[in-house]
């Protein structure tokens, strides 16, 4: 992976951010005034002792059983296994974990209803774009003791991304791609081979030119309750999509001072218009206001639309599917957002979502420093971050482990397209992103609805995401 360096080295304009097929939650609270963060901060953390012998003789708390939330699909079992060799290495004091996984819709207001009723838990496993909120509120603890001894042996923007104030909140794990999922053999039928690879691991990149001429081709050999290209405003699933497509024409929704910038952006404005436009010539859905992302993977499995969108690890789960006999089995491929620049030239565009490990103030310091204590195991355990990784590790030896990439083909063609300038920051680094999400749809569906303009649509939105980006930053816990 000669060039994956020069991949990850640039991807410090991103933050990240999963559920299944969208990134979900219906939004975030503004950061409370009366932080705990700082309760537990001091928690002795000790290191891993070399021997068993050592173990025994540490000043280490007895009979703890940490909590883990997750929002992703992740193999409970295999999760378990790797704490119990940790647990094992201090056997003499009785650690167990306990997980519980649930949708990524449902995030938000469990760690809401959390904080509030003082029940959060030890770990977490989300995306960056969304932990980074709960920093700026306090919920989350400082790890850099954790995760600046292994520093180096991360991919530097990746490592840099999980920082706010110059301090390490999470322990990155590792990097989903979000693209463009398709069923190649629609293009296919369509007589559109041309525009399918020959290898079929290798991404697509397609002009927008090109993709419109597949949007039309699609279409025009599809028949019944068969669409060409999702395009849903139902609520704040997979906001990502509808950023990546109103980022298509050139323009971009975040300033540099770290506000929304989609109602002056005429470039922004005038991808709304397209996505528009697609939608009157019949490329998409005709329900798009009532129309939820959540409904669109199963579509995808059963034949009913072209085209999904979601993480490699959503590209393996259909593959897995297929020969688990499932859902049928057809040739899935990826491709990338086809994009226009603001000079007119074309390219293209991925997300990244980062992936990894925090730890909530739950202002126990005996939870606090076991769980410490697992992070420091695990940053340092080479056989359980191979075990435990869903996508493209985030330690460099790990992904360019020729065994690594001998599992995982895809990985080539990564290589080979996703760089530094083709990586989208969709979320812009702003404080309270979450929050700005529940903010997008109802304007975008006001838009299509023929309530209100592209221009008024984007301004409302921006006007609106502002104000709360800016309640984040006056009461942030780390920027103030």
């Amino acid at each position: 992976m000669k060039t994956r360096n020069r991949i990850l080295a640039l991807l410090l304009a991103l933050c990240m951010g999963v559920s299944l097929t969208a990134c979900g939650s219906s939004g975030g609270e503004a950061p409370a005034a009366d932080s705990t963060a700082d309760s537990a901060q001091d928690a002795e953390s000790p290191e891993a002792p070399a021997t068993s012998e050592e173990s025994a003789s540490a000043d280490l708390p007895s009979d703890v059983t940490l909590t883990f939330w997750t929002d992703q699909s992740i193999d409970p079992d295999a999760w378990q296994a790797e704490f119990a060799r940790f647990a094992e290495e201090y056997k003499d004091y009785n650690y167990t974990l306990e997980i519980e996984a649930f949708a990524g819709s449902d995030r938000a207001t469990k760690v809401a209803a959390a904080v509030e009723s003082n029940s959060l838990p030890d770990l977490c496993l989300f995306a960056w774009f969304t932990s980074s909120d709960w920093c700026h509120e306090g919920h989350l603890l400082d790890i850099s003791d954790v995760v600046e001894p292994v520093g180096s042996k991360l991919y530097p923007a990746v490592y840099e991304e999980t920082k706010l104030g110059g301090k390490s909140y999470m322990l990155p794990l590792w990097s989903n791609y979000w693209s463009l999922i398709y069923n190649a053999d629609m293009l296919k039928e369509a007589g559109l081979e041309k525009y399918v690879n020959e290898d079929p691991y290798d991404i697509s990149i397609w002009t927008m030119s090109e993709f419109e001429e597949i949007l039309a081709g699609v279409s025009g050999n599809m028949s019944g309750d068969q669409y060409c290209l999702p395009v849903f405003t139902a609520d704040n699933q997979a906001d990502t999509t509808n950023i990546l497509w109103l980022s298509s024409q050139g323009g971009t929704l975040w300033s540099e001072d770290g506000l929304s910038n989609a109602g002056n952006d005429e470039k922004v404005i005038a991808s709304l218009d397209k996505l528009k436009e697609w939608a009157d010539k019949g490329y998409t859905n005709s329900n798009i206001i009532s129309k939820s992302n959540n409904e669109v993977p199963s579509q995808f499995s059963n034949g009913l639309c072209c085209f999904t969108n979601g993480y490699y690890s959503n590209y393996t789960d259909y593959k897995n599917q297929m020969e688990a006999g499932d859902i049928n089995t057809f040739d899935i491929r990826l491709a990338a957002f086809p994009t226009v620049n603001a000079d007119g030239s074309d390219d293209y565009r991925f997300a990244n979502y980062v992936y990894g490990l925090s730890m909530f103030d739950t202002g126990n310091a005996d939870q606090i420093a076991v769980a410490k204590l697992f992070m420091k195991w695990l940053s340092e355990d080479k056989e359980a971050l191979t075990n435990l990784c869903m996508a493209v590790s985030s330690y460099v030896e790990i992904a360019e482990d020729a065994d690594v990439i001998a599992a995982n083909p895809m990985f080539t063609s990564y290589n080979t397209v996703v760089d530094a300038d083709h990586i989208m920051n969709f979320h812009g680094n702003v404080a309270g992103y979450v929050s700005t999400r529940s903010m997008l749809f109802p304007e975008l569906q006001a838009f299509f609805g023929g309530q209100k303009d592209s221009k008024q649509a984007m301004t409302d939105y921006m006007n609106a995401a502002n104000e709360s980006i800016q309640e984040y930053i006056d009461n942030s816990v780390i920027l103030n």
